[in-house]
């Protein structure tokens, strides 16, 4: 740390480092031009070191994006950050988080909130949290799904966490449901991600499976589709369209924090659109039905959409959950509390049965009911 330390003080090092990189037109990257690693980052020498043995001193050379951030952000920091990201997802580029410090200074001068959406290794939207108001936390989906699905409440136990509190979590979008967000690092495959290879493989065929091979029909070469990194289906087919899994996947999503946010289609448990991908080829669109009137209100009658509902208006109501959450379990099962003084609000799931119940406090007395059968009134 002491010769990097030196190098960022020395600006003959500094013009050296600045020297080696390039702008590209067309490209918002700034490109690097020296050394490469075996991994594809730009490689800079600092300095060197003193061998301890005394058989001469030993090169020092850094990742060539940290040690830009660090001429912005100072040495120490690097202990902070042990991976940083790229907006681009570019081993090259030398921007790093400096461009969305800039987004956010810029943003936050006019009073404005900034949302971060990035599908990329796990570690990065932690980071990226830390420097913005709020990221979409794209790692819950295919957890959530796992855990139903496997019986295992591990790993997202694990990310529960490690992840950043200040995130909206979605179970659905327009497009399709990651795995990029869960999967080993695509620069450095020693870095695991929050589930193996094998799972994530079993977790996609689960997917197809369950939704009767429509989400294979619309998904990466079957399909008009620009990312092969997801899975496009409705969260609905995704889990066989069982209603109790359903509400468990939406309760989970609740009882995490932060924000939640309800896709249209996941709000009336749709499944997938095979007609509107036939006309348009376009893999996403399996999960963009388009609902006329008299279709939404037929939807809204229907029992799992009446219960997301109130679980619905359950989560925006009960005042537990401004206070603070613990997650808790392991193998098949999964205890998520909210706790705000004397209030309570308690999921307690049993994903081997696809049974949860919700424990809650309301005036003075504590209360329990299942997801399906959760009152309107609280």
């Amino acid at each position: 740390m002491a010769v990097l330390a030196a190098a960022l003080r020395d600006p003959n090092v500094v013009i050296r480092y600045q020297a080696k990189i390039v702008t590209v037109p067309g490209s918002g990257c700034l490109w690097w031009r020296g050394a490469v690693s075996g991994r594809g980052h730009g490689r800079f020498f600092v300095g060197s070191l003193a061998a301890d043995s005394g058989a001469g001193d030993r090169d020092l050379c850094v990742i060539a994006h940290r040690f830009g951030y660090a001429l912005v952000y100072g040495a120490a920091v690097l202990n902070e950050v042990p991976v940083l990201g790229h907006r681009c997802d570019n081993p090259l580029c030398q921007r790093t988080f400096a461009f969305i410090d800039e987004i956010t200074g810029w943003c936050h001068e006019r009073h404005l909130d900034v949302l971060v959406e990035v599908h990329s290794f796990f570690t990065q939207q932690v980071q990226i949290a830390r420097r913005v108001d709020r990221v979409y936390d794209f790692a819950l989906p295919p957890l959530v799904l796992h855990a139903l699905t496997a019986v295992d409440a591990g790993p997202l136990l694990t990310w529960l966490g490690l992840r950043p509190p200040n995130a909206v979590t979605v179970l659905d979008t327009h497009d399709g449901i990651g795995v990029i967000d869960v999967a080993a690092d695509s620069t450095d495959r020693s870095r695991p991600g929050l589930l193996t290879p094998e799972q994530i493989d079993t977790l996609v065929e689960t997917i197809h499976t369950n939704s009767g091979g429509t989400s294979r029909q619309a998904t990466g070469a079957a399909a008009s589709n620009l990312d092969l990194y997801q899975v496009n289906c409705t969260f609905y087919d995704a889990l066989g369209g069982h209603d109790d899994r359903y509400l468990m996947a939406r309760a989970i999503q609740f009882w995490a924090p932060g924000i939640p946010q309800v896709y249209y289609v996941g709000l009336l448990a749709g499944s997938n659109d095979m007609e509107l991908l036939a006309r348009s080829n376009v893999g996403r669109d399996v999960n963009r039905h388009h609902y006329s009137w008299p279709e939404m209100e037929t939807e809204l009658e229907r029992p799992v959409v009446q219960a997301l509902t109130r679980l619905i208006r359950f989560r925006n109501t009960h005042p537990a959950f401004d206070g603070e959450a613990e997650c808790t379990g392991g193998g098949s099962h999964l205890v998520m509390t909210w706790r705000f003084g004397d209030q309570l609000a308690e999921l307690d799931a049993d994903l081997a049965d696809s049974k949860a119940l919700v424990r809650w406090t309301a005036n003075g007395h504590t209360h329990e009911a299942t997801l399906a059968d959760l009152p309107a009134g609280l």
